[in-house]
């Protein structure tokens, strides 16, 4: 999936240069810390963020600025975070901005048209997914809603790395499925998985989950594979062809369309 730098979520909430600095810090991690999750693609952001206000007196620019001027090596090695991670890019283009979306509001009544979740909603990528700097009211908690065309949008918000554990996903393989063919066993069907481990894990974090089913699905080679989770954050998986009749997958098809789907990560809808 595709991830944004939540330039909203700057509204100069820190009162003073050392808690700056530990919110640039903190959000550089929680960057870094979704490579999984958005299958090493970029994370984007507008080049209006470096204007965006840290506190009440200083824009993200100016804290670059004193940072990279400072003698203390420490200061200038954070500023190098800043700038590879708040002010050089990659950046949106004018095309990346839906122009049938004409009204984005916060839940402070703030327009958000041609920001980073404008792009990010352009996707029709399901859910959509954000980094936010901490402290910002109405951005600090795990998730929020803007007002899309006057409807309700749900959007999950990554804070820190500690965030992310529940999006985690770990391929195991399993016995019932290590199997040389599909079998019976008491009443119950036992589907041969048919993908060894390396691209069963592939597969697994380019897939889909969907609100009330806790299973991944994933579309590889003109069936689907579902992906039971056994623990926490651990999954095994089997093939189920290609149901007609399945809640999930129709669902799936309907949101993001027919497969097969772009290798992007995880895709969530909610």
């Amino acid at each position: 999936m595709d991830l944004i730098i939540n330039e909203h979520s700057f509204k100069g909430q820190c009162s003073d240069f050392c808690s700056s600095v530990q919110t640039i810090i903190n959000l550089s991690d929680a960057v870094n810390s979704t490579e999984e999750l958005r299958n090493s693609r970029v994370v984007k952001r507008t080049k209006n963020l470096k204007n965006k206000m840290i506190m009440n007196d200083k824009s993200i620019h100016t804290l670059f600025t004193e940072l990279i001027s400072s003698k203390e090596p420490k200061h200038r090695d954070i500023a190098t975070r800043v700038l590879s991670g708040l002010l050089k890019g990659p950046f949106f283009k004018d095309d990346d901005f839906c122009s049938t979306i004409i009204k984005i509001e916060d839940s402070s009544g703030a327009c958000c048209l041609n920001s980073s979740m404008h792009a990010l909603l352009s996707l029709k990528q399901g859910t959509p997914i954000v980094v936010s700097a901490q402290g910002a009211e109405g951005y600090d908690k795990g998730e929020f809603e803007l007002s899309v065309n006057s409807l309700k949008v749900k959007i999950l918000n990554i804070l820190t790395k500690e965030c992310i554990p529940p999006y985690s996903l770990t391929y195991q393989s399993n016995e019932k499925h290590e199997i040389l063919k599909t079998k019976s066993v008491d009443g119950k069907v036992h589907t041969k998985m048919d993908l060894g481990d390396k691209v069963a894990t592939s597969v697994l974090k380019n897939g889909f989950s969907v609100a009330g089913d806790k299973a991944i699905y994933a579309y590889h080679k003109e069936q689907w594979y579902k992906f039971p989770p056994h623990t926490q954050g651990c999954y095994h998986g089997f093939p189920i062809g290609n149901p007609t009749n399945d809640a999930v997958i129709n669902q799936i098809i309907r949101d993001i369309g027919q497969p097969p789907y772009e290798n992007v990560g995880r895709i969530i809808l909610i």
